[in-house]
């Protein structure tokens, strides 16, 4: 018999490894996700707006002109001129190096809250392209920049925290009064750009326990024919 025949005759057996349904994973972000991202956002604008400006502390130097310093920024400081006569110089600006920053503490908090409020923005950004691009989002994902996240909310906060041991420095006397001391302000107030930077902070922690449920994963069943 002609084994061509006998090829026909036999019965068609499925492949199942292409037959049966296939299953692919999506993820993307669910409505805390959105959450997250849009709270890691303002979590980002505070730290990254209150570590750059100035308006930490507030005081007045003789005529009542008012001063404010920052960690690495100041508004309306004292100098010497020339002719070695002190004079106000009404500007605001950096100190001309890093170790022009007034005291140890200082140069402490402007290096911790650098870092934190850097590390916001790359989380920040890696959330909103969650937004758009769903394949780039997943639990392991979402989770791992929780714990980056935790890390800078501690770093923003914190240092916004040590903030204070700096206060005994000249340049805060000279704002503050002779009686400005760790801790203790003397007749300066805070400013607005201290609460900004410490709520950035504390929104970066709420933001880290958010994303242990940022994350959506969902099946969707694919068949051939």
């Amino acid at each position: 018999m002609d084994s061509s025949l006998l090829d026909h005759e036999q019965p068609h057996v499925a492949n199942k490894d292409y037959d049966m349904p296939q299953k692919k994973t999506y993820a993307g972000l669910s409505c805390i996700g959105v959450l997250w991202s849009i709270l890691s956002f303002m979590s980002m604008l505070a730290s990254c707006v209150g570590y750059f400006m100035p308006y930490w502390l507030e005081g007045h130097m003789h005529n009542n002109t008012p001063v404010y310093l920052g960690t690495f920024r100041r508004c309306n400081y004292l100098s010497y001129s020339n002719n070695d006569e002190l004079s106000v110089v009404k500007e605001c600006g950096r100190y001309t190096t890093f170790w022009d920053i007034p005291g140890l503490y200082w140069k402490i908090v402007t290096v911790v809250v650098g870092t934190g409020a850097g590390l916001t923005i790359l989380i920040s950004f890696a959330s909103m392209l969650g937004c758009c691009c769903r394949e780039f989002i997943s639990r392991t994902t979402t989770r791992v920049l929780g714990v980056f996240q935790f890390f800078a909310g501690l770093l923003v906060a914190g240092g916004a925290a040590i903030y204070p041991m700096g206060w005994d420095t000249r340049e805060v006397k000279q704002a503050c009064g002779d009686t400005a001391a760790i801790y203790h302000l003397g007749t300066c107030t805070m400013g607005w750009a201290y609460y900004t930077t410490m709520g950035g902070g504390a929104l970066a922690l709420i933001c880290a326990f958010l994303s242990c449920n940022a994350a959506r994963v969902r099946k969707y069943k694919f068949s051939d024919g």
